[in-house]
Parts: C-alpha cells; sequence; structure tokens
C-alpha cells in the first residue's frame, strides 16, 4: 500500500508541524495542528518505515550542551545539547521526568518512542565523548512541546492539560488506574518506602479531587480480601500528585499511555521485569529481562559490548585517578573518566578504601593480584583471557633473593611488598610497625620505621618504589641503604603479560564453555559460593563480545548463588565468567541511569569496568545493521 503523500510533502508538512512545536504559530494552530495533523503523520512515516528529516544518520558532538531543564517552569538536572537548530535531550531524562516510554530497537541512528500515541521515531544524537544518549526534540516539537535555551537551562513547555477524570478497576491480578485527560502532559513515577507517587503537570477541579477521595474511601470501606492501595490525590503547584500505598512488597507499578483521548494507564502487580532490547549505540547493545532457574526468578540487566567496533573500549578506571585510597559512586566514577557506562569492578576494604585485587591499565599495575584469584585481561583489539591469575616478584640482591607478598595492594600480610607510584605520590603505613624502604635507580637509599598505622608519610620515587617489610627482619637486614637490588616479575599465566588491560575479583564462573566454579581454590571464606546477593559478573560470548552483566531478586524473591550466577552467565551465552563484587555493591551504570537498581542502593566502590566511547563523526557502523 503506498502512501498518498509524497516525500516532498512530508518535508514540508514535517516542517509545519516542527513550526507549531517550537511556537512559530498561534497556540490554538499549533494544537489543532499537533492533534489533527502533525502526530498522525509521524505515526505513518514510522509504520511505512520512513525516516523523519535527517534522521537516518547520527550526529556526534553538541556546539552547545548544558545540564539544567525546566519542564513547565519546574526545574530539573539533566544533560541536553544543540546540533546545528536541533535540539537533544538526554534519553534517561526524557524517560524519567517526561514519561516517554523507549520502546526496543536495532538502529542505533533512531528510537521508537511512545508518548501518548502508537509508537513513533525520533533521531539519536551523541556529545564527544560519549557519556549521554540523546533523543532529538523535533519530534516532541510535533506533539505541542516547545524549546528555548536561556544560557546553561532549556526551558520547555508542553500544551496546558486538566485531569478530566479518575477511574479505578479491579483486576484478577492486582488494581489498574486509568487518568483521562484533555492533552498529554509529562509524568514522572518515584517508588520509595511502600508509596508509589504519579506526577502529572496538569491540573484538576476541586470536584474531581472529592470525587477521587471519596473513590478511595470507598475501596477503604469494601471489605475485600484483596490488598488494594490506598490514594492520596493532592494539588501542588501546577501538577497533580498520585500517592499510591502499597499494601504488598511486590506490587510492580507500571505506567503505560494511550490517545484519542489522552489517558495514563497504571497498574499496581506483581510483576517480571520489563524486557528491554535496544541497540543503544554502536557497537553496544542494552538487555534487560526475568532469567528462570528452575521456580527461581532473577532479574537481569546486562550490556553486550563489540571492541571491534571503531572508537569503543573497556578501561579498568578507579575513584581517585591519582592515588588509591578512596570510594564513590560508580555514577561519579563515570563523570569523573568521562565514561558512557561502568560496571563495579573487583574487591576493596571498605574501612581504608584500598584496593584488594588485580588492576592493570596500559600495562601498568595499579594494583596487583591476590591470593590465586580470577581475572580478566583484554586488549583493544577485543582479545580476552580470563583464568586464576597470580603475579611473582621478586627482588634480588647480593644478601639474598626476597619473594614480594603483593604489588601496591591493601591486602597485607607477613613479608615484603611493593608500591610503586600507581599507588600514588605518597605511601602510609597500613598497619603498625611497618619499615618503609626506598629503592631508586635499582639501589636502595632509605629506611624509614614506619611506626602506627597512618602517622607516618614516605614519597614514592618516580625513578624507583618503596618496599614495605611486615614482620620481616631478614629482609629489613639485608637491604640496607647503599644494597644494589634487582626486581624481576612473571604472570602466571604467562599469556596475561601481553594485555594492556587486567581486572581481578573473583571466583572464576565459566572457562570454555563449562562451569569452574571453585571458591576455596581463591581463597573465598566458607559459604561465600552458597550465599545469595546481587551479583554483578563479566563475560565472553562465542561472538567475541563483552557482556556486563548484573543480576538481583525476580518475582521470586531470590537474588542468586555463585553457582546460579554461572548458570544465568551461561543463558547469556558466555562461554567465559568471572565474578564481580556484589551485594550492594553491584551497579551497572549507563548514559547516567544506574539501570539495575536504585542509585540511593547502591555502595560507593573503589574500582570499576569503564565503557568508552568516541564515535567518528560519520560511524562506520551501518546505523540498522544487526549485532555479530
Amino acid at each position: 500500500m503506498k502512501s498518498s503523500i509524497k516525500f516532498g510533502a512530508q518535508t514540508r508538512l514535517w516542517r509545519l508541524c516542527t513550526r507549531a512545536g517550537r511556537g512559530e504559530l498561534k497556540p490554538v494552530s499549533a494544537a489543532l495542528l499537533s492533534t489533527l495533523l502533525c502526530a498522525p503523520l509521524l505515526t505513518a512515516m514510522t509504520l511505512m518505515g520512513v525516516s523523519a528529516p535527517g534522521i537516518a544518520q547520527l550526529s556526534v558532538g553538541p556546539a552547545q550542551t548544558g545540564s539544567q531543564l525546566e519542564l513547565n517552569g519546574n526545574p530539573s538536572t539533566g544533560a541536553w545539547g544543540q546540533w546545528g537548530t536541533a535540539i537533544g535531550i538526554s534519553d534517561f531524562w526524557l524517560s524519567q521526568e517526561a514519561g516517554l516510554n523507549l520502546a526496543d530497537t536495532q538502529n542505533a541512528a533512531q528510537q521508537p518512542f511512545t508518548w501518548f500515541t502508537p509508537p513513533l521515531l525520533t533521531r539519536v544524537l551523541f556529545d564527544r565523548p560519549v557519556q549521554n544518549r540523546f533523543l532529538d526534540l523535533d519530534a516532541l516539537g510535533t506533539l505541542g512541546w516547545q524549546a528555548q535555551i536561556r544560557g546553561n537551562t532549556l526551558q520547555l513547555n508542553t500544551l496546558p492539560a486538566q485531569v478530566l477524570s479518575l477511574r479505578r478497576a479491579r483486576q484478577p491480578w492486582g488494581e489498574r488506574w486509568v487518568v483521562e485527560l484533555d492533552h498529554p502532559t509529562p509524568w514522572r513515577g518515584i517508588r520509595a518506602a511502600g508509596v508509589y507517587s504519579l506526577s502529572l503537570d496538569a491540573t484538576a477541579s476541586d470536584e474531581l479531587l472529592s470525587t477521587s477521595r471519596s473513590i478511595s474511601r470507598q475501596q477503604k470501606a469494601s471489605g475485600t480480601k484483596q490488598a488494594l492501595p490506598d490514594l492520596q490525590v493532592l494539588r501542588q503547584g501546577n501538577r497533580i500528585n498520585l500517592n499510591f500505598q502499597l499494601a504488598q512488597a511486590d506490587l510492580t507499578p507500571g505506567v503505560t499511555t494511550l490517545g484519542s483521548p489522552p489517558r495514563l494507564v497504571i497498574d499496581l502487580r506483581p510483576a517480571d521485569l520489563p524486557t528491554r532490547d535496544l541497540r543503544w549505540a554502536p557497537g553496544v547493545h542494552r538487555r534487560q529481562q526475568t532469567l528462570n532457574l528452575g521456580n527461581r526468578s532473577f532479574a537481569a540487566s546486562w550490556l553486550a559490548v563489540d571492541l571491534k567496533q571503531p572508537g569503543v573500549s573497556l578501561k579498568p578506571i578507579w575513584t581517585n585517578p591519582q592515588s588509591q585510597p578512596g570510594t564513590t559512586s560508580v555514577g561519579e566514577m563515570a563523570r569523573r573518566w568521562q565514561a558512557a557506562a561502568v560496571i563495579n569492578g573487583g574487591f576493596f576494604n571498605r574501612n581504608n578504601r584500598l584496593p584488594l585485587g588485580a588492576i592493570r591499565r596500559e600495562g601498568r599495575w595499579v594494583s596487583g593480584p591476590i591470593l590465586n584469584r580470577a581475572a580478566i585481561a583484554w586488549n583493544d583489539q577485543g582479545d580476552i583471557e580470563m583464568d586464576r591469575l597470580s603475579l611473582q616478584e621478586t627482588v634480588q640482591s647480593d644478601n639474598g633473593s626476597f619473594a614480594l607478598t603483593n604489588l601496591n595492594s591493601g591486602y597485607v600480610q607477613a613479608g615484603l611488598a611493593r608500591y610503586t607510584t600507581a599507588w600514588g605520590a605518597v605511601y602510609r603505613p597500613i598497619i603498625d610497625n611497618e619499615v618503609l624502604i626506598t629503592v631508586e635507580n635499582d639501589r636502595v637509599v632509605s629506611q624509614v620505621a614506619g611506626g602506627a598505622a597512618g602517622q607516618v608519610e614516605v614519597s614514592i620515587p618516580a625513578n624507583g618504589y618503596l618496599l614495605v617489610a611486615r614482620g620481616f627482619q631478614r629482609a629489613v637486614n639485608a637491604l640496607q641503604p647503599g644494597v644494589a637490588v634487582e626486581g624481576v616479575a612473571k604472570t602466571t599465566p604467562g599469556s596475561f603479560e601481553v594485555f594492556p588491560h587486567v581486572v581481578g575479583a573473583g571466583p572464576l564462573l565459566v572457562k570454555n564453555g563449562q562451569i569452574v566454579l571453585n571458591a576455596a581454590a581463591e581463597s573465598f571464606q566458607p559459604g561465600f559460593q552458597s550465599q545469595r546477593a546481587d551479583r554483578s559478573a563479566i563475560g565472553r560470548l562465542d561472538n567475541g563480545q563483552i557482556v556486563l552483566a548484573t543480576f538481583s531478586n525476580g518475582p521470586s524473591g531470590d537474588r542468586p548463588t555463585l553457582g546460579e550466577t554461572a548458570q544465568l552467565m551461561q543463558k547469556l551465552g558466555a562461554v567465559d565468567a568471572l565474578n564481580l563484587d556484589g551485594g550492594s555493591s553491584s551497579a551497572l551504570w549507563l548514559g547516567g541511569e544506574m539501570i539495575n537498581r536504585s542509585p540511593q542502593t547502591a555502595a560507593r566502590v573503589h574500582n570499576g569496568i569503564g565503557l568508552f566511547i568516541n564515535l567518528p563523526a560519520e560511524p562506520t557502523e551501518p546505523a540498522g545493521s544487526p549485532l555479530p
């Protein structure tokens, strides 16, 4: 079936719709145009597979950016940018603060969405380096949105809306509420402490507010055995707030929008994690769904990353690029390192905030491996290896050879450890009575008694390193000032030596397609393997892509054990997989959004694995090609 509107006519009508959205037409004309022509036109173009002008290509690198927005006069924080005449807003902000429902897509250049409409398309825009994913406002301009830039603030206005009715319907699975409006309007939902609050940029009559309270009272008096949410309706400025008291802990608010007339449908029910299958950027695929193992279900969120895609890379990152002590949120870590995404990495000591495992970046050991625990190694060409890892370092002198216990590590044991400038400019004793031995140009130059932990500060030389003796008097006696030393190092397995990037955690979960979990072999505490907790893991697919994954409790209420985490990674297609730090540390950040949990529930962490995207001006990946 052919369209009766030629593409040239579509373009002219599109420009007219865009003028309406930008406020260049009279308000009455703009409202009629948006309702009667623009939304149907955009829907028809979407169904026919015809893109709006300029939608087929990615745009990279805005001329102007900002972090403050005003939506109908209400201030908010979010990323926005301007690309020529186009204005883009973070897809996360549009979803969370305006209520856009982002649909699945396999095309990195365009994003389908619904907002009181059938599925529509809009263009995807990126900053450089990529930290956010933006959506072109032109499509929303056809629905009555208007935008104006004032300094660092993007001011947005939508057509004034009024709540016309509020209805509830008891369902076999729970409770449904329907909010009818005279115009589409931004909305946002927040769940906290047993309450789900839905805020609408709309007005409502006193009569409607009174009727809504009556509905709530009738609900309380109904005497039903089914636990139903109590509803509170409040007017707050130019917004209407609907507050639902959730009587069941597993009730999951689900909100959809419908058109003709504009409606919000709020379903409160025990539900699975909504599925998502979205090409977030060239070489980066975002997925989420509920996975089942027997009678248990788990919420899974993951990224599939193609390191062979030009401009896409993974790098170890940590809290403070200048030194090792410290913890922060993965979101702050992403902003500090300008990463598009971050998954939490290896273990650390929460008290002194020091790393407890392997970190190597660009061939430089930031922290050495411990206890033969597993690690992942990779290069920028996409080659990957996972295995249990150890680093053997030896300091040799005429007075004897000494095997070192650790390199740049917060893991403390009796013996001789080594610290380089990757640890920071200075070293402070971690425990009492350490002896600090300074080596410059392969010669011992000084010894200092550390005394009480944290009380002495010794510089780490750029042309050498610091040896720290803990309960090792023989080494202290042998390594006096003036003694020449030579260092020798190797890794086991030796193949890890050629990889520039390493992150260690453990245990190893899957190797060559088989589950090889053995927590005791990596010196984890008894019972660690069977504990239930939120999990993070990294894996390799048989097509060479890397999977960054998190798992938490699904409808069954269970969090996974390490054995179940290994099985879940296999379900994602991983042929090799490594467990990362878990529990409250488990966090997956993407484009300004924590995608696996509420950021308020995530702990501060020491290190992570950052996803970096530096797209060329002309992307080399065809916009609609499938992932290999």
